[in-house]
């Protein structure tokens, strides 16, 4: 039994924790896909247009 147990207890661990551990999961809403780093402020991909004066 504890060949069969080490055996098929890491396949399964892998599995269930890759699906509730990846981010952006759409199983785990409110997880962000990729976490903005402490002290970066989250700038947009393209800057506002200016003003036209």
């Amino acid at each position: 039994m504890p060949a069969q147990s080490l055996r098929y207890t890491p396949n399964a661990d892998s599995q269930y924790w890759r699906a509730a551990g990846v981010p952006g999961d759409p199983e785990e809403p409110g997880v962000p896909t990729q976490p903005s780093e402490p002290g970066e402020p989250t700038v947009p991909d393209q800057p506002p247009p200016a003003p036209v004066a």
